[in-house]
């Protein structure tokens, strides 16, 4: 077997192991719960400026880092998503609560 195909042997086995399906299944639940988040913030803030981050941080009870969100907006939204989801879902995970995040954003860019 060449490395090519010991690399996609590896990665077909990852996404069969139980822990990575049992990840997956969660980000898959919480889904329609992180997707409802992502719809609000999208039309909440629109232009990503920091009177519409906060705006939408105090609308959930959060704080965000204005110079987070003068730096870098779109990674300001994703924590403040982050926050959101925690706050609805404790005891998730970080990593999948910003899965499902992403999935979102995704599926909302698409048009899905």
């Amino acid at each position: 077997m060449n490395w090519i195909e010991h690399l996609f042997s590896d990665i077909v086995n990852f996404f069969k192991s139980p822990k990575v399906k049992a990840a997956f299944a969660t980000v898959e639940q919480i889904l329609p719960i992180a997707l409802s988040v992502v719809q609000d913030l999208a039309t909440t803030v629109p232009n990503k400026t920091l009177v519409e981050i906060n705006a939408a941080a105090q609308k959930y009870g959060q704080q965000v880092d204005a110079a987070l969100v003068t730096a870098n907006p779109g990674l300001a939204l994703l924590n403040l998503a982050t926050s959101i989801l925690a706050a609805k879902l404790p005891g998730t995970a970080t990593n999948i609560i910003q899965t499902a995040i992403q999935i979102a954003v995704t599926t909302i860019k698409a048009g899905a």
